[in-house]
């Protein structure tokens, strides 16, 4: 050794480097980091990779293994939740068949209702139909009375109209004129009937005319009395707006010549009579307009 004293401290250092504690202390440790090789970057980064690989195939097989044991519970709680199940299914199921039934049977009560309904109408529209029927008919029958009535009227009027005149003989029977006034009241000595020689002077009813007839003491004359009178009439009596054919003695104040008589046709109407040219008409006994009275009453 050319340089003994730089040899012991190096002897020193091998000595310590030797000895067992001097490889477990902080100090070696950090000397072996010095002397160790740094890693690279790339080296780093694979490990990393390779760390996140292998905990990604750890989690895959857990998750792999928590399904297979879900799955295999799934087989099993079927069939056990179908079977505890069943009583509440099968009760839901009567109580919806209940309630069919009972929806059901509300409706045929809905139903017979209707048809209860329906026919009690149609009974209903029967009968009115027969009722209107009924009625037709007898208005009808009405009506063809009335007109057999009016055409026997009609030929009766015919009748006295083509009557001949009163025969020379019959006007010997009294002395004098056939008409004579006295007293407000005209004598018919042929037809031994006494007239009241004013009429009402106010329009009436029938029912009117006949209580004013009556409260004199006389009545209403008949058609064939009044036409009995106008032949009788040598000439014409002013009335309104025409000429009746009576006897000058008379005082007629009506419009139009129409004069109520006794006679009755059905019980709603009676016969009138224009004292002018004798025509003839139906009237309803409460009409009044333009219709007078003029009474008679046998001696």
């Amino acid at each position: 050794m050319k340089n003994p004293s730089t040899f012991f401290p190096i002897l020193l250092v091998l000595l310590v480097l030797a000895s067992p504690w001097a490889w477990g202390s902080p100090a070696l440790n950090a000397l072996k980091q010095r002397t160790k090789p740094a890693q690279t970057e790339a080296e780093l980064r694979q490990q990393r990779e390779l760390e996140a690989a292998a905990a990604k195939q750890a989690a895959d097989a857990l998750a792999k293994q928590e399904s297979e044991r879900n799955a295999a519970l799934a087989v099993a709680i079927p069939s056990t939740s179908s079977t505890l199940a069943a009583p509440a299914a099968l009760e839901t199921t009567v109580q919806s068949a209940e309630l069919v039934t009972e929806r059901v049977t509300e409706r045929l009560q809905a139903s017979e209702s209707e048809q209860s309904r329906l026919k009690a109408e149609g009974l209903l529209k029967q009968q009115t139909l027969a009722l209107a029927s009924s009625k037709r008919e007898a208005q009808a029958r009405a009506e063809e009375i009335a007109k057999q009535t009016r055409a026997k009227a009609d030929a009766k009027d015919s009748a006295l109209a083509s009557a001949e005149p009163e025969p020379a003989t019959e006007t010997q029977r009294f002395s004098g004129p056939r008409f004579v006034l006295k007293n407000d009241v005209v004598l018919d000595q042929l037809q031994r009937l006494q007239w009241t020689q004013q009429d009402s002077q106010k329009d009436l009813s029938w029912v009117q005319a006949g209580q004013f007839c009556s409260a004199k003491g006389f009545k209403l004359p008949s058609e064939s009395e009044l036409r009995a009178l106008m032949r009788g009439a040598k000439s014409s009596t002013p009335c309104g707006s025409t000429a009746c054919k009576l006897p000058t003695e008379f005082k007629l104040t009506s419009k139009y010549g129409f004069y109520w008589t006794s006679d009755r046709v059905g019980a709603p109407e009676a016969v009138v009579l224009a004292l002018d040219f004798g025509t003839r008409a139906n009237e309803p006994i409460e009409s009044y307009h333009d219709l007078r009275a003029l009474c008679v009453r046998t001696l």
